[in-house]
């Protein structure tokens, strides 16, 4: 669960951080379906569209004080998850998660 709430918290803070450059009202969707010992997460925003899975990944071998800032969130999001899909549908991101539990 730690991972799945992990990936959950990184991708939200992104959306939050990243996604708007305005000051209206938007909502941020989140539906989490338990069945059969895995949990379906999909997270629905209005924001620029970004996908994840396009994202150049940090290279974890390469001292932290290198690094190039950023990335790291949706790294650990992958991770720490069984499959992870972006699609934007609609003028929607649209981040589906899954993540078996035992």
């Amino acid at each position: 669960m730690f991972g799945l709430l992990l990936a959950i918290d990184e991708l939200l803070m992104n959306i939050i951080l990243y996604g708007y450059d305005d000051d209206e009202k938007h909502f941020i969707f989140l539906e989490l379906i338990i069945e059969d010992k895995i949990i379906r997460t999909e997270i629905t925003d209005d924001g620029k569209p970004f996908n994840p899975c396009e994202f150049n990944i940090p290279d974890m071998n390469t001292p932290v004080e290198l690094r190039t800032p950023g990335g790291l969130g949706i790294f650990l999001a992958q991770k720490y998850v069984d499959s992870f899909e972006y699609s934007y549908i609609e003028n929607q991101n649209v981040m589906k998660l899954v993540k078996s539990i035992f």
